[in-house]
């Protein structure tokens, strides 16, 4: 045999291997998905996984991005109605890979979950944690940010659009 076919006997192994770990990794987005809709009654039609960079696609698994720092990326936008806009809407940049025979998952900066399977009882202390950080966005976010401490929120907040103007019938360019 060659080099080169050594070379390409080990490309093919390796292109094996990397499937292999995506499909696990695939099999890991996709439970999740499952476990935040299932145990938070969320409708599905207001959940969205987002693809880092590429914006909003189908299936959680298309979401998925093997960064540099050998995590999956992906985003997750949950609404609370179909009425809500993008700006109303909360985002979660989520990451997790497999390390071994375990899942890292870190749905907040520097707080990550261990996770030994991909069910819904383990990602149960995950989930606890997103509502709890959920509760608090929504009970103290106006406040904390007002006090110049929203730092303590794992999501971030930020303040609503401003409303409209009222249209005071005077034309754009003479107000």
């Amino acid at each position: 045999m060659s080099r080169f076919q050594d070379v390409n006997k080990a490309f093919a192994l390796a292109r094996k291997k990397y499937d292999g770990y995506y499909s696990q990794c695939a099999y890991f987005a996709g439970a999740f998905s499952r476990a935040l809709v299932d145990g938070f009654g969320w409708p599905r039609e207001l959940v969205t996984w987002e693809r880092p960079g590429a914006g909003p696609v189908a299936h959680v698994e298309d979401a998925l991005v093997l960064e540099e720092d050998s995590y999956w990326h992906l985003g997750l936008l949950l609404r609370l109605s179909e009425d809500t806009g993008p700006q109303d809407a909360l985002r979660i940049a989520v990451r997790f890979k497999r390390a071994g025979e375990r899942y890292l998952l870190e749905l907040f900066p520097g707080v990550e979950f261990d996770l030994t399977e991909p069910t819904a009882v383990a990602f149960q202390p995950a989930l606890d944690a997103l509502y709890d950080e959920l509760a608090l966005h929504y009970e103290r976010g106006l406040e904390l940010f007002l006090e110049n401490r929203a730092g303590k929120l794992r999501i971030p907040f930020s303040p609503p659009e401003p409303k409209p103007l009222p249209d005071s019938g005077t034309p754009e360019g003479e107000r």
